[in-house]
């Protein structure tokens, strides 16, 4: 969470959040074999793409941070998941957020 404090506030968007977020360790987990064709079809249905220098074509979910870069994605569009395991990922993850936007706006109003 340390880079979302030393974020640059001028201009960035939501997927620039979305992405700054993903790089986070605590929100990343081990990114699985059997995970990465349902993460990839998720990132299909998606609004904002994982960008690569090195593949412009269709890139796929291959890293901790691309996991989590989809899986907020989901659970912010509500996107159906499969896969139980995943369900848990995000609700957790999604518990996570509200305690450390809770510490965000408390160090703000101290």
């Amino acid at each position: 969470m340390k880079l979302l404090l030393e974020m640059e506030f001028d201009g960035f968007d939501t997927h620039h959040l979305l992405h700054v977020l993903s790089h986070c360790e605590e929100l990343q987990t081990d990114l699985r074999r059997s995970e990465k064709k349902l993460l990839n079809e998720l990132h299909g249905q998606c609004r904002f793409r994982i960008k690569s220098e090195l593949a412009k074509s269709k890139v796929k979910v291959q890293e901790p941070w691309q996991k989590a870069f989809v899986l907020m994605q989901a659970a912010i569009g509500g996107l159906t998941l499969g896969d139980y395991t995943m369900r848990q990922q995000v609700r957790v993850r999604g518990e996570g957020l509200n305690v450390r936007r809770g510490e965000i706006q408390f160090s703000l109003s101290v």
